[in-house]
């Protein structure tokens, strides 16, 4: 990837995910209504809105703290572009951020960021051939570029038409989903992401009220064989509410929850990369500044 006359790698950043979508695609989405366009150009209208409300001179580096949608807008496009400088970054990804439908388009952003992590991690990228319905696939396939270790990943995103209105009422139905992804376990060690659709947490989420309803779900939904081991090595439950941030003028909260099994179906050769996963969700909320960074 070349780099042009851009001050900074934010300055960049705005410029790629123009580039990405296309000129044509951004004049059309500028026409249309709030709800009839994709989310990004919500964020994008946002983002714009918040930066012009805080810049000073124009052509002047400057600094201000990213509110939620400026976040998440730039975190797409970093996202995009370390697939991309990786030779991952597909188009039917970016058709599908493309489409007014926010279940598709939050969706599809999910898994940029789960393959982002793994990149991050130093994994290649594999992706399954989804046109084969023969058996059921994950969302890719992470081969590690020093030892070679192979695990499968899914990433699942659950879908809430709005927030709960209280922890006390938040009801996670996620079952469910890790039903389905362990269906698709493969015979390798396998990692699960799945995004809880949450506002922002405060404070420590394992003293959440709902946490027994998280512990619970990933007990019963068939995850453990009649040997009593697990399919799945890893889940890790984000929460990254850019879809309902209380207050857009506030960057949210990210938070994250850790389960790992003690007794898998299929042990890492090389346990260490899960730590190296961990780190990298612990980073993937932070956009560099700079091009060195």
């Amino acid at each position: 990837m070349c780099f042009g006359n851009w001050k900074t790698f934010v300055d960049f950043l705005f410029d790629y995910i123009k580039m990405k979508f296309g000129k044509e695609w951004w004049l059309g989405e500028a026409k249309k209504e709030f709800g009839k366009r994709s989310p990004l150009m919500d964020l994008a209208r946002q983002t714009y809105q918040y930066q012009k409300k805080h810049q000073k001179k124009e052509g002047e580096i400057y600094s201000i703290d990213t509110n939620g949608p400026m976040h998440s807008y730039l975190s797409i496009a970093y996202d995009l572009y370390i697939l991309e400088d990786n030779q991952k970054l597909q188009a039917p990804l970016i058709e599908r951020m493309k489409q007014q439908d926010r279940p598709n388009f939050w969706g599809a952003r999910y898994e940029a960021m789960t393959a982002a992590v793994f990149i991050k991690s130093w994994f290649n990228i594999q992706y399954e051939d989804e046109s084969d319905r023969s058996e059921k696939h994950p969302e890719f396939i992470a081969v590690h570029k020093e030892t070679g270790e192979e695990i499968a990943v899914e990433a699942k995103k659950k879908h809430r038409q709005s927030p709960p209105n209280s922890e006390e009422e938040t009801k996670l139905r996620i079952t469910k989903m890790i039903g389905d992804a362990v269906k698709k376990f493969k015979g390798k060690p396998y990692v699960l992401f799945l995004e809880l659709d949450l506002p922002p947490i405060v404070g420590d989420p394992m003293k959440k009220p709902w946490i027994k309803q998280l512990l619970n779900s990933s007990s019963r939904a068939g995850v453990r064989d009649s040997d009593g081991k697990d399919f799945i090595n890893m889940i890790v439950f984000t929460n990254y509410p850019t879809e309902h941030p209380d207050d857009p003028d506030l960057y949210p909260a990210q938070s994250y929850i850790v389960s790992q099994t003690l007794v898998p179906k299929v042990s890492l050769k090389n346990p260490i990369h899960l730590p190296q996963i961990i780190s990298a969700v612990e980073k993937s909320a932070k956009i560099p500044s700079w091009f060195e960074e």
